[in-house]
């Protein structure tokens, strides 16, 4: 029987927004949790956008899926991209938007003989760059790119193809209908993708690196940078472990022209030593909503 938890949402993106559409990469929490929406909840999922924190008693719990530091003076619980080492403090837990978004054993790399051939013979095209902000750091590294091979651009930001699927709209939505199947598809012939983060912060690292591994092309990263905590960076090419822009380029060029260093790449697993890392680990993420939602029952049943 799943316990029933009364709840509301507020400063999201959405009016219309749900527990279960926000959360929807952990299906696993919908198996032990029925999700109410209630004007009087017990607890409140606050995000980071605008607008006034609510003036109801509920326990207030809060996510956010962008580089913001969580305000433990307004908030009782909060999950963020923060490494817990780091941020050392007993009410939170880390939960990057790669896993909200459905990270986890789907990542556990076939490392048998012969998988990275086939994944390599079916690569047509160079490399990909799917963006709608305009980030100083990050164009200036596709155009040193494209100097030596036009890099494929269907989004907003550097567009230089025709829109398709959820890139035909003004802006690239994460919330289009297909997305992201049709942004993994679209990705799948590619190499390389640019995987670069709106910003370099420790832990922040969204869906960008694991569309790229999701899509079985390989990873230029830039973003976290402890990305080692939660990645293999032996399978990808981590911006932050080369001195500038043209050794990362002149390092691209030379996987590009040799096969063998490709597939060196694409034959390591995404995670250390294959296995999940805690950060996507469903069984601490469960034990930390059971803690939260403890005192539901309590209430449910006075």
């Amino acid at each position: 029987m799943r316990q029933p938890v009364m709840i509301a949402l507020a400063r999201f993106w959405s009016p219309a927004l749900t527990v279960e559409g926000l959360f929807a990469g952990l299906p696993f929490l919908f198996d032990h949790f029925e999700f109410i929406p209630s004007p009087t909840p017990d607890f409140m999922l606050v995000g980071d956008g605008p607008g006034d924190l609510p003036s109801n008693r509920a326990v207030r719990i809060f996510y956010t899926g962008e580089n913001v530091r969580p305000d433990f003076s307004t908030c009782d619980w909060a999950f963020s991209f923060d490494y817990d080492e780091e941020l050392k403090n007993p009410r939170h837990l880390r939960l990057p938007n790669y896993k909200r978004l459905g990270a986890g054993r789907n990542l556990i790399k076939d490392t048998s003989p012969g998988r990275a051939d086939l994944i390599l013979a079916g690569k047509s095209r160079f490399c990909n760059f799917i963006f709608h902000n305009d980030v100083a750091f990050r164009n200036e590294f596709f155009d040193r790119l494209a100097e030596y091979q036009p890099v494929d651009a269907p989004g907003h930001c550097r567009n230089n193809m025709a829109p398709i699927g959820p890139f035909a709209s003004p802006t690239e939505s994460r919330y289009a209908a297909g997305y992201p199947a049709h942004k993994l598809a679209f990705m799948a012939p590619y190499k390389f993708t640019i995987a670069f983060e709106n910003a370099a912060y420790p832990g922040y690292t969204t869906e960008k690196l694991y569309h790229a591994m999701l899509a079985g092309t390989l990873p230029i990263y830039w973003g976290n940078p402890l990305v080692h905590r939660d990645f293999n960076t032996g399978s990808f090419l981590n911006a932050h472990d080369y001195p500038s822009i043209d050794a990362l380029v002149a390092r691209i060029i030379e996987i590009d022209r040799d096969d063998a260093l490709y597939l060196q790449y694409m034959r390591e697993p995404w995670y250390p030593n294959n296995q999940i890392t805690p950060y996507v680990d469903d069984a601490r993420i469960l034990q930390r909503c059971r803690e939260i939602f403890a005192g539901s029952r309590a209430r449910a049943e006075a």
